[in-house]
């Protein structure tokens, strides 16, 4: 008898990103999600298993997919049209392999909201379609029924550009089972994901604080000429409000880890060897370590994994401002190309506070006071990584 996903067995949160793969190949659909904290679960019908294992053999807390040990080459680049590139994050190279994919008749798989404020894994049959995946979204994506989408159009002939965190572009490999040639794959630098419950509790506060329900968020809302990016928030009575993400009250969530997915924290995919064919992420101290690709509106770094992500990188050059860097000069300021971000001993402390009080209370509570009494178990925790080193 083949095992069961690891998850499926011990109910341990740290053995599990959600990705679904399990839930998709289940051949009898006995795998359903069940939301834990604002994060979902798989959770299995004994009565209708069948024992097939192919929970686990998709797994990759059983078995993770290979990757490359090291990048091909590694790159700073920004869009040359001004306006993809604005509307972009940092440097508008997603916009690029987009229009790549969809002008061979493509599709593309990304991260877009939905109408209930929630994140998944959707499809876009055209570049404007898919440009609802640019920009960060800080909180957890479903992947819904992504994978299961990626097979049916690549059996059909279709080019895919699949892109989302490191543990998803995992979860559709292992779900595939294969390497498929009309297969794109690019995976973010993953700082962890925020807990959909925080997002929901942040939200209706904001509503409540201002008379009026949420519509729209920018987590990286960049005007021409602003040094650091703004938290965007658009409510239905045509109003606005703005501030700068790093002093707002779930940017200081999301920097603290206290809403973090728990398996976040031993996150396998933390270094040099990614999962996608192609990495992107911000090019953080791009000023000093390739000033000549450095933008104010942000430089995108990139990492070309496989042959496949060489092709698509050379296909959209020529849309790019591009330089050559060092795979060691990105990951110098990326600390999730290094080791897992970490977790917040307050996090299911915070998470359950929720139930009972206001965002803004357990955030006072939890976050603002909280990180003043983690200071020596942080400082701690940093004077341990220095002695292992």
């Amino acid at each position: 008898m083949k095992e069961k996903a690891p998850y499926l067995l011990t109910g341990d949160p740290a053995k599990c990103c959600a990705c679904g793969a399990c839930r998709q190949i289940c051949p009898k659909g006995c795998i359903s999600m069940e939301e834990k904290n604002g994060f979902p679960y798989p959770k299995i019908d004994a009565e209708k298993c069948i024992d097939c294992g192919l929970c686990g053999s998709v797994c990759q807390y059983a078995a993770a997919p290979a990757r490359p040990e090291k990048p091909i080459s590694a790159w700073g680049a920004y869009h040359k049209d001004d306006e993809r590139h604005r509307h972009s994050t940092s440097g508008g190279v997603y916009p690029a392999l987009a229009k790549y994919t969809t002008d061979r008749g493509g599709a593309v798989f990304g991260a877009g909201w939905t109408d209930q404020m929630s994140v998944s894994i959707q499809k876009a049959d055209t570049l404007e379609e898919s440009l609802a995946f640019c920009k960060s979204k800080y909180v957890f994506a479903s992947t819904e029924d992504s994978y299961s989408q990626v097979k049916a159009l690549l059996k059909e002939g279709r080019p895919v550009l699949f892109t989302g965190t490191p543990c998803q572009v995992a979860g559709l490999r292992s779900y595939l089972g294969k390497e498929y040639d009309l297969l794109l794959t690019m995976d973010i630098v993953c700082h962890g994901v925020p807990s959909q419950k925080a997002l929901d509790a942040w939200l209706r506060a904001e509503a409540q604080r201002r008379g009026s329900s949420v519509t729209g968020v920018d987590f990286r809302y960049q005007p021409e000429g602003e040094a650091a990016p703004l938290l965007r928030i658009e409510f239905a009575d045509g109003s606005v409000r703005q501030q700068l993400l790093r002093e707002s009250a779930y940017g200081t969530v999301f920097n603290s880890n206290i809403a973090l997915m728990p398996g976040c924290a031993s996150c396998a995919y933390t270094d040099l060897r990614r999962c996608g064919d192609i990495t992107i992420g911000d090019f953080w101290g791009a000023e000093t370590e390739a000033p000549g690709i450095h933008h104010p509106d942000g430089t995108s770094a990139v990492l070309i994994n496989t042959p496949k992500g060489a092709a698509a990188w050379e296909a959209i050059a020529p849309l790019l401002h591009t330089e050559q860097t060092a795979p060691a000069r990105i990951a110098a300021h990326n600390l999730p190309l290094n080791r897992p971000t970490g977790s917040n001993p307050l996090a299911p402390r915070f998470l359950k506070a929720l139930d009972k009080m206001d965002f803004f209370a357990a955030h006072k509570r939890y976050v603002k006071l909280g990180n003043v009494a983690l200071l020596p178990y942080r400082a701690l925790r940093a004077l341990l990584r220095h002695i292992r080193k």
